[in-house]
């Protein structure tokens, strides 16, 4: 590999263990990545230009009253979407280790599948890339501030309390997140 190849994918790979490739190994290895760089949308994701897209949250998946907000969204990216815990803490900005209980948690509490049926009127991810909100604290800000939904809208929606939705949403508030 040249020392031109070395540098532009050394931000990607640990380039210590190419040395103990055989050379049709390293060809393979870079045709690989050559495929890859050709791909428009993958360049641009690792150039940082463009997010990934991640897709949606069904707001149907929270009319199950048994999970927390958390819990439900875990268990929907996971057992529907099929995403690792990494993965769905990387989408929540969160840490795996907490996502694997909340989905155990999840799993237990819940043995059917979610309604998925609202697949119309959903979150996208990108909202939970502020941690500094709680998990339905981001959903409820994002149906009152982007939405524009009322309390009681979002609350028949999210199967809580409106009083509960409030009080949620007036602290996201005092946190400055809008």
């Amino acid at each position: 590999m040249s020392k031109k190849d070395n540098k532009k994918w050394s931000n990607y790979i640990d380039l210590s263990k190419i040395d103990s490739l055989s050379k049709g190994d390293i060809k393979l290895f870079q045709e690989f990545f050559e495929f890859l760089n050709n791909k428009k949308e993958f360049r641009e994701y690792l150039e940082g230009k463009k997010e990934a897209r991640i897709g949606s949250i069904p707001i149907s998946i929270f009319k199950n009253k048994k999970l927390a907000p958390l819990e439900t969204v875990v268990k929907y990216l996971r057992e529907d979407l099929g995403h690792t815990y990494k993965k769905i803490g990387i989408l929540l900005n969160r840490k795996p280790g907490p996502i694997g209980v909340s989905y155990r948690k999840a799993a237990k509490k819940s043995r059917s599948r979610l309604d998925v049926s609202s697949v119309d009127n959903s979150i996208p991810l990108s909202v939970f890339k502020d941690s500094r909100l709680t998990v339905f604290g981001t959903i409820v800000v994002y149906l009152r501030d982007v939405k524009g939904l009322k309390f009681g809208e979002i609350s028949e929606l999210l199967n809580r309390n409106y009083r509960t939705v409030y009080t949620v949403y007036s602290r996201a508030r005092k946190k400055n997140v809008r």
